[in-house]
């Protein structure tokens, strides 16, 4: 049978598509686009993956939207059905979010609550435990402060990396790129090179995270894990699992399980792999993630899940609360035109 799914961890968005796609995507909506993706995926399991929250107004429109088109439900009760081989609800939809930040709480919980969808988060637990801040914000906070006309850096496996810094856009860009970069280095290279960041853009990167970036506190978890908040694990740091050496995959997988439940009072069933391509875990990983004990692990590769599939590569639908409600429904569809 032939699928309809998305297929681009980043969507493009409508406003950014040529005329002639834009207008043929419009014709198939006018023609019943929406209702046919949803039939002919309806016996499938869509997992959509949101981050951050800065818009409330937009979210409440996506869940009014969820609430009325799809059977909402929580990933175990998905996994339970899948690994036990019974169908899942006509429609089914799992709403999952990474990485822990505070604007979950501030925001989105009271929205999802009110439309009563159940919510996964993962979450990297030292950003919870304070510890440290999200190695990702790190860098981009360093570029965003720095004063230095230009940045250059050597690193092990990969091609030097200079840019220029004289606007703004050029410092997001060469955040991006050295993000990017840093992605496909060895674990102890990467953090070697985070090291030199603040000395070569001569930034100080403060200890906590600043305003805006800061992440649930544990009091924060323990209300909405009360409250239905499904609690899963990002790992302990964030790094990409295929980048670490083996002994210490233990301690990023099952660490993150043992913190959150030592610190919930309560089992934690889902994995989430750090940045979640193909790439980024291997299948030295994904047997890490089923001997900690884990009931399933969703990846950031896009598409669907069908029955029989493995629980342990979940497929996931990346959406925001941006996303208008021209261009958001054909994600939450599984469209592809």
């Amino acid at each position: 049978m032939t699928h309809c799914y998305i297929d681009n961890v980043q969507p493009e968005p409508l406003y950014t598509q040529p005329p002639l796609k834009r207008a043929l995507r419009a014709a198939f909506m006018q023609l019943g686009g929406l209702q046919f993706a949803r039939w002919l995926n309806r016996k499938r399991l869509r997992i959509l993956m949101y981050h951050r929250f800065h818009s409330a107004k937009g979210l409440e429109m996506q869940c009014r939207h969820l609430r009325k088109h799809y059977h909402t439900i929580s990933l175990t009760e998905a996994a339970t059905r899948m690994q036990a081989g019974d169908p899942l609800p006509p429609n089914s939809l799992v709403i999952t979010i990474d990485d822990g930040y505070r604007d979950f709480a501030t925001v989105a919980h009271p929205i999802f609550a009110a439309y009563q969808l159940p919510v996964t988060i993962y979450v990297v637990t030292e950003f919870l435990d304070g510890a440290r801040w999200l190695w990702i914000d790190q860098v981009r906070y360093a570029f965003r402060h720095t004063r230095r006309p230009e940045f250059h850096m050597d690193l092990p496996g990969a091609a030097p990396l200079y840019f220029t810094l004289s606007t703004d856009e050029q410092r997001r860009h060469a955040a991006r790129q050295l993000c990017e970069t840093l992605k496909l280095i060895r674990n102890a290279d990467r953090l070697a090179a985070l090291s030199c960041v603040p000395q070569l853009l001569d930034v100080r990167i403060p200890p906590q995270p600043p305003e805006g970036q800061e992440p649930l506190s544990w009091d924060d978890a323990r209300i909405l894990a009360s409250q239905g908040v499904d609690f899963g694990a990002h790992t302990l740091t964030h790094p990409i699992l295929s980048r670490l050496p083996a002994a210490e995959l233990a301690p990023e997988i099952s660490g993150s399980k043992q913190r959150l439940e030592q610190m919930l009072n309560a089992p934690v069933r889902h994995f989430c792999y750090p940045n979640g391509t193909a790439r980024d875990f291997t299948p030295e990983t994904v047997r890490a993630v089923r001997q900690a004990g884990y009931q399933t692990a969703v990846t950031t590769i896009p598409g669907i899940n069908s029955p029989g599939d493995d629980l342990f590569l979940l497929r996931r639908i990346p959406v925001d609360p941006l996303y208008g409600m021209d261009y958001f429904p054909q994600l939450a569809a599984a469209l592809r035109v």
